[in-house]
């Protein structure tokens, strides 16, 4: 499942603990209101994780903020685990906290 179109959107280089090179896309979709009122908005890690993480904040801004987060948090877990990643193709390292504060 792709998250299309993103609502945001940051493309890496992502370097496997193999030795393998990827085209890293990272996407947070558009905030949509549910029914009770709270609002979520869809993160896609790339060729880290398939699968779609769906993030809950109390407004469509939260949610963005949240997805932002949550995707900053994932890279530094995958970091953790041997994964190298940078701006572009024999590039600088790219940083977690480059996709939001805090991470």
């Amino acid at each position: 499942m792709a998250i299309d179109p993103p609502f945001v959107e940051r493309v890496w280089i992502a370097i496997a603990p193999d030795g393998a090179e990827h085209s890293l896309v990272l996407r947070v979709g558009a905030p949509q209101q549910q029914p009770g009122g709270d609002w979520t908005a869809t993160v896609s890690l790339g060729v880290l994780d398939s699968r779609i993480h769906t993030i809950h904040g109390m407004d469509s801004w939260q949610a963005v903020e949240m997805g932002m987060h949550h995707a900053a948090t994932m890279v530094h877990h995958y970091k953790s685990k041997g994964w190298q990643v940078l701006w572009e193709r024999g590039g600088e390292e790219a940083l977690p906290s480059e996709l939001a504060r805090g991470v």
